[in-house]
Order: structure tokens, then sequence, then C-alpha cells
């Protein structure tokens, strides 16, 4: 049951505002990253009863709701809805961030919102609704928060600090598979046993209405877990000059991914493409010529392989051309946007592990 009778959570609301160890935290305003809201008795009675309908002992529900009228800092984590796929199972990105398939994220109201999975996992359908879509992954992000009387400033930091790393996940799951991402709605909640499922009177959302990723999602290369996280990391660590190029071209990837394979995902990664392949100061050379060089010298493993590789990033810079100056491209160039795809993925890979760009003057095929 969502609620109880009033019956049921009266009684006890009316105890724990006689004892003066929970007196001075009804008082208080409880801080998440994105609300701040003030702590009810009402609202831990009724987690109480849950507590007790899931067998937890009354002795540690007590010992819960007197450590967080005593606790000034609590872990808080953020569900970020992402749809996508290739992850099957929890991956942690890093020591604070993680992804995983909704219904393995922590139960909360702050699940139920944006993924639409109750308390016990199932999905809630409601009577006379239409069904929208609902995001299939969950990024958990977690960090220690002051939870009282905490400053905005500090919030907003906390909240900035979020977005960046949402941002680094996204790029770090589009390095390492095939699979498209787009973000959703994210929600802020308390990591503490005593915090109600539904929460303290109210929550915080933010987020974007990105574009739901359309076809070839279940034909994509899964997620690489070790290759995530080194590229989570490798890639927030890159001198800013190489940093800003390469992340607007992971962007540009991702983007091609998002939409239906056509002329636009040719444009998009013969973009991500240039950023990656062209950058440093102009030379002498014909522009498709000097992308087609530089890729195989990034991505090939030798003499025999560079020819094919050249032959491969020549036929990716055409079909760029192609989209830009008669915004189609021809049915070869359609059935390539796969390989292109890889291509581009690789040698935005090779500049993150070279930690930067090869000296473009002394290339040697």
């Amino acid at each position: 049951m969502p609620y109880f009778e009033s019956f049921l959570t009266e009684p006890i609301a009316i105890a724990m505002d006689q004892l003066p160890q929970l007196t001075a935290l009804f008082n208080r305003n409880l801080n998440t990253t994105t609300s701040s809201s003030r702590v009810s008795s009402w609202q831990l009675a009724t987690a109480s009863i849950h507590h007790l309908l899931a067998k937890r002992p009354v002795d540690a529900i007590i010992a819960d709701f007197l450590d967080l009228a005593k606790t000034s800092v609590c872990n808080s984590l953020t569900y970020v809805g992402i749809f996508g796929a290739g992850v099957t199972k929890k991956i942690a990105i890093s020591e604070d961030v993680a992804i995983m398939p909704a219904v393995e994220a922590p139960p909360s109201l702050a699940r139920e919102i944006v993924f639409g999975i109750d308390r016990w996992g199932q999905a809630i359908v409601k009577m006379g609704e239409l069904p929208t879509p609902k995001p299939n992954l969950c990024a958990l992000l977690s960090n220690n928060v002051e939870i009282f009387d905490g400053s905005i400033e500090s919030n907003i930091r906390t909240s900035q600090n979020a977005g960046e790393k949402i941002t680094a996940l996204l790029r770090a799951l589009t390095l390492s598979s095939g699979c498209p991402f787009s973000c959703g709605w994210q929600i802020s909640w308390l990591d503490h046993p005593a915090i109600p499922y539904e929460g303290m009177g109210g929550y915080g959302a933010g987020g974007t209405f990105e574009e739901t990723p359309k076809p070839r999602v279940e034909t994509c290369s899964p997620v690489d877990a070790h290759l995530a996280s080194e590229v989570y990391r490798s890639a927030l660590s890159l001198p800013s000059n190489i940093k800003t190029p390469t992340e607007l071209a992971i962007d540009r990837l991702r983007r091609s991914r998002v939409h239906t394979p056509s002329a636009d995902t040719a444009l998009d990664l013969g973009i991500a493409g240039e950023i990656v392949l062209l950058h440093g100061p102009p030379v002498k050379k014909h522009i498709s010529r000097r992308y087609s060089e530089r890729g195989a010298y990034l991505i090939a493993t030798d003499p025999a392989d560079r020819k094919e590789k050249y032959k491969a990033f020549r036929a990716m810079y055409d079909a760029r051309s192609s989209a830009a100056h008669t915004g189609r491209i021809n049915a070869a160039q359609q059935s390539r946007l796969e390989e292109f795809d890889q291509l581009c993925r690789l040698a935005i890979l090779k500049v993150i592990d070279l930690g930067g760009y090869p000296n473009w003057r002394s290339l040697n095929l």
C-alpha cells in the first residue's frame, strides 16, 4: 500500500512528537541537492509502518530515526534517467558514478517518478493514461552532502558537479559501445534508512528532454565496462586544449546515433571526424586526403591495413560531403554508416589514449 489510513499512522506520529530527540529534528529543514523541506513526524510514522511490513526489527527502526536526528552529513543519490542499450548489469564507472538497468536502482519515490518502477520492482500502469516512454537505464551518482541547514551555494555547486559527471558518463558510454544514449529527468534522494520512501515533503527534479533514440538500439555493440571506466577517467584528465575539441567530437558521435540512420548521421560522423582529424594548423593538401591519411595513421595496424583504412575514411568523408551538399547519401554509403561510426569512435579513442594529437607533419604511412 502506498499510503495508510490515519488511524494507523496518527498514534505513531503523536508518540514521535513526544520524543525530545526527534522534536528538534521536526523543526529543521532537510536539504537535498535540489530541494529543501521540513521533516514531519507523520512522514517518519508512515516510513516506520513500511519498515515493519518489510520485517525490519523495531529497535533498528528506532535507532535509524535517532541517528537521523543527530546526523549532519548524509549520502545523496542522484537518479538520472538514460535511454540507451548495451547495459545488462550494474557497471561501476568510478567511486561515485554507476550505470545500471533502471529496475536495479535502489527503490525510492525517485525511481518511481523517473522510471515508473514501484518499491516492489513492478512497472506502474495507471488506468486511463496513455503509456509514455520511460528511461530504461539509471545513472546513479552519489556524494556526501550537508543535509541540514545547507547553503544554497553548496547545493548549486553539487548540482553543477552532478551535471558535469552525467555529461562525462554519456561520453564514456558512447566511446565504449556502439549504442545511442540520451538523457532525461533526474532527481536527488537522500540515502539514509530513516528517510521514508515518499521523501520529506517534496523532491527536486531537473533535466532535459533529449530525443529518444530511434532504431539500431537492438543491434549495437554492448558497453565495454572496463573501457567505459578508463575513458571516463582519462577524458576528464586531458589538457584543456585537447579536451575541448575531443568532447565536441564525442558529442557529435553521440548525436549521430540518436536519430534514424540517414544523411544526418553521415553529416554528424563527418563533422566528428573532422574535429579530430583536421585539428591543428592547415596544410597545403586536399582536405579529403588529409582526413583519410590521418585517420589511417591513427587506427591502422600495418601498411596493408592503412591502405584499407585510408579508403574507408575517404568513403566516410565523401558521404559527409554528399550529405552536406545534396542533403542525401546513396545506398552504398547508407549501408556503411555503422562502419563509419566505428572508424570515428576508434579515432577519438586513440587521441584520448595518446593524451593528445600526433605531430601530423611527420606522418609516415
